[in-house]
């Protein structure tokens, strides 16, 4: 049996911040069952269409591989592992963005085959784990487990704020919460990368893919 996060003190908050721009107040906690629908629609609908790995693939267009990563992303939030990012000042709270995080365990990376024979979900995950590999985090936090992710998506609306650095952020306080040597994963655009970097993430490798730079950067924990 792999490892699992408890129900104690489940759901949580991770953070509350003030967007400097906007004096918009924001909170960042896990990301619970009535969020279930709303994060895979948004997810499956706009992320798929702008990940730079996910877009060149064509996986919006694919229904096997489309249901391929709606299944995974489910997984994901019935892990209790996955925050949302919500307004806190409006009567009605809106989803400002959404960070699949998820537990990468020694032993359990993905099998790849054969280029010819993979689907297109098939080919998003030898791209993530190619990269994944050649950074090898479990020897850099000494750790058979860390916190990974597969996706992070602001809304439109919510863009420009600093989103994306606050929930990176709390992936460094879940990791101390949850006895976690380190987080890391793939950033496929600049943006994000820019926003790591600020959330103090260091580049552990890199590769360029359809024309675009993806690089696996890393955060120390413990």
């Amino acid at each position: 049996m792999g490892w699992e996060r408890s129900n104690e003190n489940y759901p949580r908050i991770w953070s509350e911040f003030t967007c400097e721009k906007t004096k918009q107040k924001f909170i960042i906690k896990d990301l619970s069952e009535e969020y279930y629908d709303m994060s895979l629609g948004y997810m499956t609908n706009i992320f798929l269409n702008e990940s730079a790995i996910c877009k060149p693939l064509r996986i919006l267009e694919d229904p096997v591989s489309r249901l391929q990563m709606q299944q995974k992303w489910m997984k994901i939030m019935r892990s209790n592992m996955a925050i949302i990012c919500c307004t806190v000042d409006d009567e009605v709270p809106r989803v400002a963005a959404i960070h699949f995080t998820v537990i990468r365990e020694k032993g359990q990376e993905q099998l790849i085959k054969d280029p010819p024979t993979l689907n297109k979900y098939e080919q998003f995950t030898a791209v993530v784990e190619e990269l994944t590999t050649s950074g090898d985090l479990f020897t850099r936090f000494d750790s058979d487990v860390y916190l990974f992710s597969l996706g992070l998506f602001v809304l439109p609306e919510f863009r420009g704020l600093g989103i994306a650095t606050h929930l990176l952020k709390s992936r460094i306080t879940m990791c101390r919460a949850l006895g976690l040597r380190g987080t890391g994963n793939v950033f496929s655009t600049p943006g994000a990368q820019a926003a790591a970097r600020s959330a103090g993430y260091q580049e552990v490798a890199a590769r360029i893919y359809e024309g675009q730079k993806l690089a696996l950067m890393a955060a120390d924990v413990l």
